[in-house]
């Protein structure tokens, strides 16, 4: 297991953060409590269930699992950093962890944020529009229409955008209880498309190595 070096300020974290701040500044008329008898679960039928593939990973790749966050990933060979950066928002201050890795063009993250309690009976669905609302602030285009699928039974969404700050992403959300986990790759617009291509094939093994432990 790598263990990721924490992080002091000066290294750009930017290049992940500028497009997830706003995923974090929920408005409190979309997430309303329910019913006390509510239990927030989506219609199962309204799900597309994915089947989880092995992930084949590149021998030189580094793994690392955070147990206390309950997940592990395998990242490219380079410097991991590590921060908890707290995050202001309608519900008051939210933590998120953040573990990250950039090398010369590329960005991989891995984003980690626990919601209050009374998210467990908001519906998936409901809280899936919130964050991706979030991520709308940020975006310049979609390039693609968001995907359902699922990590170990939990519901996910695929996003493939270019943001403001002029990369192409491609960001993974996956609702556990009340636990949001992102996983995010990233690349400047302006490389030539088959540039781009050959990055986001290249990237799959950290999107299917990315499993829950707890």
């Amino acid at each position: 297991m790598m263990r990721a070096k924490q992080d002091r300020g000066g290294w750009p974290w930017k290049r992940i953060c500028c497009g997830l701040v706003g995923l974090f500044v929920i408005s409190g008329g979309l997430f309303q409590p329910l019913r006390a008898d509510s239990t927030g679960e989506d219609d199962p039928e309204e799900m597309e269930e994915t089947v989880e593939v092995e992930p084949e990973v590149p021998e030189n790749w580094q793994s690392l699992e955070h147990p206390q966050l309950g997940f592990q990933v395998n990242f490219p060979l380079g410097q991991l950093r590590e921060s908890i950066e707290p995050v202001e928002t309608s519900l008051g201050t939210l933590e998120m962890y953040i573990l990250g890795l950039e090398r010369d063009d590329e960005v991989y993250g891995v984003i980690v944020a626990d919601f209050p309690d009374f998210f467990e009976v908001i519906p998936r669905e409901t809280r899936f529009d919130g964050a991706i609302a979030g991520v709308l602030t940020n975006i310049r285009q979609r390039l693609v229409q968001d995907r359902q699928v699922a990590l170990s039974g939990y519901p996910g969404r695929i996003l493939l955008y270019e943001g403001q700050d002029g990369l192409i992403y491609q960001h993974h959300l996956y609702w556990v209880g009340t636990r949001l986990y992102q996983t995010i790759a990233a690349v400047p617009a302006q490389l030539p498309e088959r540039r781009r291509a050959e990055f986001f094939e290249s990237a799959r093994p950290f999107f299917q190595s990315f499993t829950l432990t707890e």
